[in-house]
């Protein structure tokens, strides 16, 4: 599951997680999934004619968030 939100400084991409991991594994399972948030952000951000200002994942397992 994917959200958006816009801000003053663009748009905050947060994609929900369900991957079973514990906290100290999250940043480097976060970046196996950069690539794929990186494609979100970049079409949304055509579409929207907006800069993406943050890319988040959100793990619900272990209850953490990574920025990118």
């Amino acid at each position: 599951q994917r959200q958006m939100c816009i801000r003053d400084r663009g748009l905050v991409i947060v994609d929900f997680k369900t991957d079973r991991i514990r906290p100290e594994e999250a940043p480097a399972r976060a970046e196996l999934y950069r690539p794929q948030l990186t494609a979100y952000s970049q079409a949304l951000s055509r579409v929207l004619e907006t800069p993406v200002a943050e890319m988040v994942l959100y793990f619900f397992a272990p209850g953490c968030q990574v920025t990118l």
